[in-house]
């Protein structure tokens, strides 16, 4: 199996874009209120049918 990193900067307004090649093939969950305030960015893979 690979691996992937990534990194985050905020930009204008606080804003931050992930590209569709990051998240293909799985559910992701942005979570701004997590982690004290935070926010966390979970992935899950999805099962084939």
């Amino acid at each position: 199996m690979g691996a992937a990193a990534v990194a985050l900067t905020q930009g204008a307004d606080g804003l931050a874009i992930l590209g569709l090649p990051l998240m293909n093939g799985y559910f992701t969950v942005f979570d701004g209120e997590a982690d004290g305030g935070r926010g966390t960015i979970n992935f899950a893979t999805i099962k084939a049918p």
